[in-house]
């Protein structure tokens, strides 16, 4: 029984050396074009809700309560797709777009992050809505320029 033992594990390490190669010959784990596309479309959703809910609180129309759990929502949802924009490799060609785009998600993310500690500051909230108007008009340009 000892003497198959080496054989065993030459065998699991062909197997794990066979599985490694062909894992990068196919690219697995890069983001093509429609995924570089899906998370700018994220991004440009969770702007555009931020416009919303930034627009409502500098108009002192929703509860701070309201705008505190939604800023942070939209914060994350915004601090995700950046990450994953910045964090896995895209194919040739898309790393310019997912660079942008991962910088509109982490600038989005830090102005929601600061309507959610000031949620009464209506003229925070009217440059919160302002920047996320145009943090969303960029995204928009970079996914129709995909």
């Amino acid at each position: 029984m000892c003497r198959d033992r080496p054989h065993v594990l030459a065998r699991v390490a062909l197997f794990t050396l066979a599985a490694v190669v062909l894992t990068s010959a196919t690219g697995c784990g890069r983001l093509d074009q429609d995924s570089v596309a899906t998370e700018l479309r994220t991004l440009q959703s969770s702007t555009a809700e931020g416009m919303l809910v930034a627009d409502e609180a500098a108009r002192a129309r929703a509860a701070a309560d309201f705008i505190e759990i939604r800023t942070a929502e939209l914060s994350k949802q915004s601090g995700d797709a950046a990450e994953t924009l910045d964090e896995t490799p895209t194919e040739a060609g898309l790393q310019r777009a997912a660079g942008r785009g991962s910088e509109i998600g982490n600038r989005a993310s830090e102005i929601l992050d600061e309507l959610h500690g000031n949620p009464d500051d209506k003229s925070l909230a009217r440059n919160v809505a302002t920047e996320l108007h145009s943090l969303h008009d960029e995204a928009g340009r970079i996914e129709e320029s995909l």
